[in-house]
């Protein structure tokens, strides 16, 4: 079971809570981490679980699409582009009520919203719940269908309306 996290900037992404939730979770799970911080901070949270440190990444589609859910626990994010593309790559999201991305995601459905960052036995408790596949498998498939209502394409139709909207005369 794949756990990936993408980011940079490893503190205020809230790594050392995937690193710490990782630990609680009883069945063993491989976690990577791809993006720029401070690696060896980090290790000292890694005890049983298997971590990798990827590094910054080209060819970001290829991490998504070996992983089974992605995890961002951060403490602070406006709206990260990594919530689209875990999304539109069909991956469940866990993420936390700090985060834009929180306000598009729907409890149980695309994935789950934890309320602190720091709850790394809720954190667990969620990804324990993904490790279903069957749900795993429902969450991804309504994760892809919300990616979806964001893409470039939609975007510009719904620009274009407000357009025609502002312009029409009333």
């Amino acid at each position: 079971f794949v756990v990936l996290f993408v980011g940079s900037g490893f503190e205020r992404k809230g790594v050392e809570y995937l690193l710490r939730a990782s630990e609680v979770v009883s069945e063993p799970i491989t976690v990577l981490v791809v993006g720029k911080g401070s690696e060896e901070k980090m290790r000292r949270y890694i005890k049983k679980q298997r971590v990798i440190f990827c590094g910054p990444q080209r060819e970001i589609h290829k991490y998504y699409a070996a992983s089974d859910i992605f995890v961002f626990p951060t403490m602070y994010e406006p709206f990260g582009n990594v919530h689209l593309e875990a999304l539109a790559s069909g991956l469940p999201v866990i993420t936390t009520r700090l985060s834009g991305a929180s306000e598009i995601i729907q409890e149980g459905v695309q994935g789950f919203v934890i309320d602190k960052p720091e709850d790394i036995n809720i954190l667990a408790e969620k990804i324990t719940i993904l490790m279903d596949r069957d749900k795993k498998i429902r969450m991804g498939f309504e994760a892809r269908r919300l990616a979806e209502n964001f893409s470039f394409g939609v975007h510009i139709e719904k620009t274009m309306e407000l357009y025609q909207t502002l312009l029409s005369p009333s």
